[in-house]
């Protein structure tokens, strides 16, 4: 088994020293706070994000695809898709062949999509404002 010597790899003394770890583990934190809340919805904190995506960038009827999600969340491209497609059989989301694009979807939210965003935006609202607080 090889080892490292942290000693003089790493600047920090100890693993909880580091900037990107402490994020790492309050981004989790978070996450398990929004999943618990959001569990009675059936909603996991991911679907949550996408479906508010793409219900805050078609609110005023912009088509929108899987491609306009991803660089508005800054979330990777399959990450998206993967997810949609299960928003999609589950019947909260609509994909359509694009209008203009045959290679992308146009996405927005079905009726069902919209009903499960409106009660769980005070619940993830009410969460991030214990958890932050």
């Amino acid at each position: 088994m090889a080892n490292i010597d942290w000693n003089t790899t790493s600047r920090f003394s100890a693993a909880g020293d580091s900037p990107g770890l402490s994020l790492w583990r309050q981004f989790h934190s978070w996450q398990r706070k929004i999943n618990a809340a959001l569990g009675p919805l059936q909603l996991t904190q991911m679907q949550f994000s996408l479906i508010a995506v793409i219900g805050y960038l078609t609110k005023d009827g912009n088509e929108i695809t899987q491609q306009d999600v991803a660089r508005f969340a800054e979330i990777d491209r399959m990450l998206v898709s993967q997810v949609v497609r299960r928003l999609a059989d589950e019947g909260l989301v609509k994909r359509c062949p694009h209008a203009n694009d045959k290679r992308a979807w146009s996405l927005s939210l079905t009726r069902r999509g919209a009903n499960k965003l409106a009660k769980a935006v005070p619940i993830v609202e009410a969460a991030d404002e214990e958890f932050f607080r």
